[in-house]
């Protein structure tokens, strides 16, 4: 399995700590959970007293797609996202499920066909900028999730295997990146920073992607 920030680290080892401890490590195995299934049931009006199966259902998904989830499916996956984000203004616990899936974006996403990774590519751009918004939630745990996934995309190398599903190409995350507007959202989030742990965890990524060009 491909790990998540295998070159990429923050600035501040206990929040590295904390934020990795999200990190879904259970082996492989078969699950019975779709996209689909976890979105129908964050969508549920009638399923709001049960956290408990959302952060189940989403556990399940993050185990399933442990090797990172698939380009054809970025549209479902921010469904997810704006799902648990408007859930979290209600309920601190929905904070572990939306850092699982923040995490498991740090991973090169996958194809299905080889031309995958052109016929997504605008998707993805825009995957990623709304992702990066989530930066401007005033929640320290999330903001560095955020950019630790912005930061194992662009810094962590992609291995492929001949058995297992493949995976854009680190080129593609890189030119991704730097073709969006990312660095202006961690940078004007930046400049009104409060929390100096949040500041120097982006000031790393900012610095690690200015010299990386």
């Amino acid at each position: 399995s491909r790990g998540i920030n295998a070159e990429y680290g923050g600035s501040n080892k206990q929040y590295d700590m904390g934020i990795h401890n999200f990190v879904e490590r259970e082996p492989h195995q078969k699950i019975d959970m779709t996209l689909d299934k976890v979105i129908r049931l964050l969508q549920d009006p009638h399923s709001k007293s049960v956290k408990e199966r959302h952060t189940r259902a989403v556990k399940k998904i993050c185990q399933r797609f442990g090797d990172g989830f698939y380009l054809k499916d970025l549209a479902k996956v921010l469904t997810i996202v704006d799902a648990l984000v408007e859930r979290l203004q209600g309920d601190e616990e929905y904070m572990t499920p939306l850092i699982q899936i923040i995490m498991l974006c740090g991973k090169s996403f996958l194809k299905e066909k080889a031309s995958d990774d052109t016929i997504y590519a605008k998707d993805l751009v825009e995957f990623l900028t709304e992702l990066s918004k989530l930066v401007e939630l005033p929640i320290p745990m999330i903001q560095i999730a955020v950019t630790h996934c912005i930061g194992s995309l662009y810094c962590t190398p992609v291995s492929n295997y001949p058995d297992e599903p493949q995976a854009c190409k680190h080129e593609l995350n890189i030119k991704t990146i730097e073709e969006s507007n990312l660095v202006q959202i961690f940078a004007s989030e930046l400049r009104q920073m409060t929390d100096e742990a949040v500041y120097q965890e982006i000031l790393h990524l900012l610095l690690f992607l200015s010299l990386s060009r």
